[in-house]
């Protein structure tokens, strides 16, 4: 409620609450600790999915526990096929790998001042919500990243055929890689972009980069849509599927405060 919301805020910076606050408070923290605003929350994560894109384009579960996740890696026998009429198929062989989800821990510090703790409400919580999200956003995007560039297959992993530039043919080449992508993305820090993807030319003259302006990508490189992510280093061009990689929240955001 905008009453817990307010009393949370106030909390945090010393203010004295009012009798509807103060109910609202004591009532959603009778059996828990006091929890993050809902309103705040979704703030926080809505600013790092538009910082960062791909924590907008992975698929995200909310389990609230840690779970294990069993992928389906080969059909060893018993594939589909064509077989004669009558002729049974053979039993299907699969190969199975569990992957544990394990926590991770992500934590910023935000330090405000006694000036800070005057301010209005809505401008504290303004400052409040993007101290956080930017550090938070950014951390848990590398972290993404990172993961993905660990996991790639080593075959997945090339340099450039000319190393520090980006020719049609890298990109070509890394698209051709793909096997069971349904949706492909392509991501690079602005620097790379800029001086990289926005200037790529195809053959005979033909343009390889087509910009957007409207949407919230940067535009298409081969038809495929390639977002702006500061995640990655300079020079780093990342293709994929986002929704292959898995990601599990088990506690959302928490704050403690202590002077």
């Amino acid at each position: 409620s905008v009453e817990y919301r307010n009393a949370f805020l106030k909390k945090m910076t010393g203010q004295e609450l009012t009798e509807i606050e103060e109910r609202a408070y004591v009532h959603t923290t009778a059996n828990t600790a006091a929890v993050l605003p809902a309103e705040l929350q979704n703030k926080i994560y809505s600013n790092m999915e538009e910082q960062h894109p791909i924590l907008r384009d992975v698929q995200i579960l909310r389990s609230g526990v840690a779970i294990s996740v069993v992928k389906h890696t080969a059909i060893v026998a018993g594939d589909a096929k064509v077989v004669a009429e009558g002729v049974a198929n053979d039993d299907e062989q699969n190969t199975f790998v569990e992957v544990v989800l394990a926590g991770k821990k992500f934590s910023k510090h935000v330090d405000f001042s006694y000036e800070l703790e005057a301010m209005a409400l809505p401008a504290f919580q303004s400052y409040l919500v993007n101290e956080l999200s930017d550090r938070l956003g950014a951390a848990m995007a590398k972290d993404i990243v990172d993961t993905i560039r660990t996991g790639l297959a080593a075959d997945n992993k090339f340099a450039a055929a000319l190393p520090g530039t980006l020719a049609l043919e890298d990109v070509l080449k890394g698209l051709g890689l793909l096997k069971g992508a349904s949706q492909v993305f392509v991501y690079t820090n602005g620097a790379t972009f800029y001086t990289g993807i926005a200037a790529l030319e195809g053959r005979d003259g033909l343009v390889s980069f087509i910009p957007n302006y409207a949407e919230q990508i940067s535009g298409q490189l081969l038809g495929k849509a390639i977002k702006v992510e500061d995640a990655l280093a300079d020079g780093e061009v990342l293709v994929l599927d986002p929704k292959q990689f898995l990601y599990n929240i088990v506690r959302d955001i928490t704050i403690e405060s202590d002077k």
